[in-house]
């Protein structure tokens, strides 16, 4: 059974420290009480030290941080899709305590004068003295002299309608629900707090970047707000090919923009992460790459366009499987893109690097299925990348030297391997390394040639169910050399098997491959 996750997060969150953690932000709810206690213990954000007291963050914040640790778990959202974290120094929460029976006293003290100079001037507006000597001497029949029963009893009943009406009396409540003044103030916070969401931009405009530098706002073009997307609706609107779509002055802009960055550039690829796939997009997606193959054929060059979802049409573009891959081989070339850092694209301090024989397995997993790796490096802002990355790229680049072959220009063959491991449909599937055993094999072919990558050899003869002899018609394995070394292999095949006998090669710590010449 799938494991979820629920989060229920208010609109207002007050802290009184800078690091938060998901016991400050949210309440979870699953069904994995350990989960629930480590994520309580992970810290969500680190308030900057000089930042504002109100920072804005929405609920795709908070799954980005869970997936960077638990990138397969499914998470449910109860609360608010966006809200506001309050900070408050603890000093200054102490300070503010011993003013507060100053400011009550001076605040209620303002509010009777203003209270009572008001009831003042009313009763003299409607004359309500007037009116109490003709109640006075419709009742008694004889004129009222001096104050009366009827001032007393106005008197006591104004201030006991409003102890009746605001629900209190002293510190006792007549009643357990909230008193008038109560529920307006929480209208009144409620209304604060949008507003404030209203008026961010999400998280970006609480960082330091060019986003809030002026001069930039062209670049990054002008923000539109829709409320269809706020709130609930959020994910699910945009989930929807059919939901409502952007207007025709932002597309028109978006269609000039990549244009012009197709023509400055000259880009091979042009990656698109999502939302194109709504309804809007779909004549501007026509003329998108019409222009761009023209382009590119002027050019003399060879392009694509990487899209998710339903996009495109099949062939028309190259579809896109985010850190993940398919399960089955595809007639129609697909990419994954992935990077070496396994919880951002970009430098982040103390991320966490993929090995590079994790890296080679996927590879080799993704062409077999008629696919191609995407590889990021995220770089500092020097542009330079890390010793991890470097080592990995280094470790990579070495082993294709050896084993290129069996990669480059090559294409599926009939079956993409065999054995008991393989990819989990959907994005976001890499974030540890598949536990391919000797028994896991992934084939490529070229030119007469069959390539047969053994996942993790143990030193022992390698044993492949796929090629076993057959009784019908057949091909013939001719030779089998070991790729990386060109060493000739001796081989039998069977009614069940084909088995290549071992050498020393074979307790390599990263695949191994098999050249099969057949005819």
């Amino acid at each position: 059974m799938e494991e979820i996750l629920y989060v229920k997060i208010e609109q207002n969150i007050p802290v009184a420290k800078r690091q938060i953690t998901f016991h400050d932000l949210a309440t979870l709810h699953c069904t994995n009480k350990k989960l629930v206690q480590e994520l309580n213990q992970m810290v969500f954000y680190t308030l900057p030290a000089h930042g504002p007291q109100k920072t804005m963050f929405t609920i795709a914040k908070v799954y980005e941080v869970i997936h960077q640790k638990y990138p397969n778990l499914k998470i449910e959202n109860l609360g608010e899709c966006d809200f506001v974290i309050d900070y408050e120094k603890p000093d200054e929460k102490e300070k503010q305590k011993k003013w507060e029976y100053v400011r009550t006293i001076f605040v209620s003290f303002i509010v009777f004068m203003g209270a009572a100079f008001t009831i003042m001037t009313f009763n003299e507006d409607v004359s309500v003295a007037d009116v109490f000597d003709k109640v006075y001497r419709l009742v008694l029949g004889q004129e009222k002299q001096g104050g009366s029963i009827i001032e007393i009893c106005y008197a006591i009943g104004l201030p006991v309608g409003i102890l009746v009406f605001y629900n209190h009396f002293r510190r006792r409540k007549i009643k357990d629900d909230p008193t008038p003044i109560q529920v307006e103030m929480h209208t009144y916070e409620e209304q604060v707090n949008k507003t404030l969401i209203a008026a961010a931009s999400r998280e970006g405009k609480t960082i330091d970047s060019d986003v809030n530098d002026e001069k930039y706002q062209d670049f990054y073009g002008p923000a539109v707000h829709c409320p269809e997307f706020d709130g609930n609706t959020l994910h699910k609107t945009t989930a929807n090919t059919y939901s409502i779509g952007a207007s025709k002055e932002w597309l028109e802009d978006w269609l000039v923009r990549t244009c012009e960055l197709i023509d400055k550039y000259q880009p091979a690829d042009l990656y698109f992460d999502w939302w194109i796939h709504n309804h809007s997009f779909k004549p501007y997606l026509k003329k998108l790459c019409a222009y761009y193959y023209n382009r590119a054929d002027e050019w003399g060059k060879e392009v694509t366009v990487n899209y998710k979802h339903e996009a495109f049409a099949p062939t028309v573009a190259t579809f896109d499987v985010e850190r993940g891959a398919l399960t089955d081989i595809s007639p129609i070339p697909w990419q994954t893109d992935t990077a070496i850092g396994k919880r951002s694209w970009g430098y982040t301090k103390n991320n966490e690097f993929k090995s590079s024989r994790h890296i080679i397995t996927d590879l080799i997993d993704i062409v077999s299925k008629n696919g191609m790796l995407l590889l990021n490096v995220g770089p500092k802002a020097d542009g330079t990348i890390t010793d991890e990355e470097t080592a990995v790229l280094k470790q990579l680049g070495a082993w294709l030297k050896l084993n290129g072959e069996g990669i480059y220009n090559t294409t599926f063959w009939k079956t993409f391997g065999e054995g008991k491991v393989n990819n989990k449909a959907g994005f976001f599937q890499d974030s540890s390394e598949k536990k391919f055993t000797n028994k896991d094999f992934r084939f490529t072919y070229k030119n007469g040639y069959i390539y047969a990558f053994q996942m993790r050899p143990n030193g022992k003869d390698a044993v492949i169910k796929t090629l076993k002899k057959k009784n019908g018609p057949d091909f013939i394995i001719k030779n089998i050399t070991l790729l990386s070394t060109g060493e000739k292999l001796e081989f039998e095949r069977s009614d069940t098997k084909l088995t290549v006998k071992a050498n020393s090669r074979f307790s390599d710590n990263y695949p191994i491959c098999f050249k099969i010449e057949i005819e």
